[in-house]
């Protein structure tokens, strides 16, 4: 028994000596290295050419390499979509089907290879265990074909993860694609391989992939090829022109080294401070998080959710529109609203279009924003809608007291109306009513108003009844000429101007009011 104890005792000191050793005596992240496919392992780019080329034949259509070569990378689906939108030609719904056979005949008898990348991507895998790295792949073909090129290449097993753009990111949600040169490919290969994007290498050959590869907050060093020496490669953190000119101490020292310890081997690790989030997060931004060394914690949410959390991010948005402090400041926030807002239509499968005919119904029944009538209180009639409006949400529209509101002024002598000047060819006596929804007045006119440009009303429509007297109005640039007794009507928003000697009998609805009363040059 007591020898059983002591061997328990052992056992448990050992324990936790691996404990401390591997947590805090300096355990490495692991970081990981992936490869794209075609055009840096395989040099594929012609067959997939040829192959285009000889399925569009079939349908009369006909297409030269330097259309070609701008679309290197993207996945054939793209690429078949592009030249159906630039020929105006309707492609059967096989189409892709038929250029991916194309495509297998040629590739099946031997594809030509880029040796010095097949020779590197092998020496790293030598080196897995010692680096503590993962290998990875991810291409935007299916999976089948990367398969046969990696058999051709005698790769098939050395990556740790292999990803297709065309097979595997049906979990992943864009209504614009999901392959390349979106980052979903590259965060699935994260994912998978079970390492952070900032501790990731990539190398890529075409401007497609390294957005891809870019925005998904990955390292990238490009190796084009004769396809893609043409774009541009800014945006990456080196260019080879063969794998020759790299080594493996090089792709490393592109690698953030973190660990656990105070410090080891002379490399100092920075305190890590955890935040609660809990929010809608723009796409990019955790990349370029990740870059910087953060670690961010993330999910993917399904439709319900989504929803549910962009009604709150439109709320955030609108507090910080209203906190903005300059000018600057708040174009950035509308921005964020309207980025938002257009999010919430693809997820409803609303159309802008949509919006903007409720909004022109909006503005036709109860008008817009421009009077700037802010509301202090409004007192409805018991059972009216007004006050049902307000019942239905007492928190946001708290009851102040019952109030007897006097009913509007049912008739008004000459010597209440209010006079005033609209022009010295125009002037006005108003009939103040007290009632919101209506309002008179009558105009005496001598020459032209206004005396120049035109005017319009923001909110109202205008009844506009010849008392006496003869004239015209030109409304939206049509002239219509009156005389006494002729009645017109001018909708809110339309430009226009009058002109004559006339007597006029106005009525607004909304009731009118000069704020709302614009000179339009």
């Amino acid at each position: 028994m007591q020898k059983r104890i002591v061997l328990l005792s052992i056992l448990c000191s050992l324990y936790c000596l691996f404990l401390y050793s591997s947590v805090f005596a300096g355990a490495s992240v692991k970081r990981a290295v992936i490869f794209d496919c075609d055009g840096v392992l395989v040099d594929t780019e012609d067959l997939h050419f040829f192959a285009l080329q000889q399925t569009l034949e079939k349908h009369g259509v006909s297409i030269e390499r330097e259309e070609y070569l701008p679309l290197v990378g993207h996945s054939g689906k793209y690429i078949l979509k592009t030249i159906s939108e630039r020929r105006n030609v309707q492609f059967p719904d096989d189409m892709l089907d038929q250029m991916r056979a194309c495509y297998r005949a040629m590739q099946i008898k031997g594809v030509p290879l880029f040796n010095d990348a097949i020779s590197f991507a092998k020496l790293l895998a030598t080196k897995k265990q010692e680096l503590n790295i993962v290998l990875g792949l991810a291409s935007s073909s299916t999976r089948a074909a990367i398969m046969v090129n990696l058999e051709h290449a005698g790769l098939t097993d050395i990556f740790d993860v292999i990803v297709s753009g065309c097979d595997d990111l049906g979990k992943y949600v864009d209504p614009e694609g999901t392959n390349k040169p979106k980052p979903y490919i590259y965060q699935e290969a994260a994912r998978l391989l079970g390492v952070e994007p900032s501790q990731c290498v990539v190398f890529e050959d075409s401007n497609v992939g390294l957005t891809a590869a870019v925005s998904a907050g990955m390292t990238v060093i490009a190796r084009p090829n004769i396809h893609t020496s043409k774009n541009d490669f800014s945006k990456v953190t080196r260019v080879i022109r063969s794998f020759d000119e790299i080594s493996v101490n090089d792709v490393m020292e592109f690698l953030p080294t973190f660990n656990n310890s105070t410090e080891s081997e002379g490399i100092k690790t920075m305190k890590m401070r955890v935040f609660q989030q809990n929010k809608l997060w723009r796409d990019k931004a955790v990349g370029l998080l990740e870059n910087t060394g953060s670690k961010i914690y993330w999910e993917r949410l399904d439709d319900a959710e989504y929803n549910k959390q962009l009604r709150l991010k439109i709320l955030e948005e609108a507090q910080e529109v209203a906190s903005a402090a300059s000018r600057e400041d708040l174009i950035s926030e509308l921005a964020d609203v309207v980025e938002v807002i257009q999010a919430m239509c693809s997820v409803n499968n609303v159309s802008w279009d949509d919006i903007v005919a409720a909004q022109d119904k909006k503005r036709s029944e109860r008008g817009g924003f421009e009077g700037r009538m802010f509301i202090t209180k409004a007192a409805h009639l018991e059972g009216s809608f007004g006050e049902k409006y307000c019942l239905k949400d007492p928190e946001k529209y708290p009851e102040i007291k019952e109030e007897t509101v006097p009913g509007a002024k049912q008739v008004l002598h000459k010597n209440q109306s209010q006079k005033h000047a609209n022009a010295p060819t125009c002037r006005v006596h108003e009939y103040p009513l007290g009632d919101a929804n209506i309002n008179g007045a009558v105009a005496e006119l001598n020459g032209r108003y206004p005396e120049q440009d035109r005017v319009t009303n923001t909110v109202c429509k205008e009844l506009a009844y010849v008392i006496n007297g003869s004239g015209k109005v030109v409304v939206e640039g049509k002239e219509v000429l009156l005389n006494q007794g002729d009645m017109v009507l001018i909708q809110a928003g339309e430009k226009y101007y009058w002109e004559g000697q006339m007597t006029l009998f106005l009525s607004c609805t909304p009731a009118w009011y000069p704020e709302q009363h614009k000179q339009i040059t």
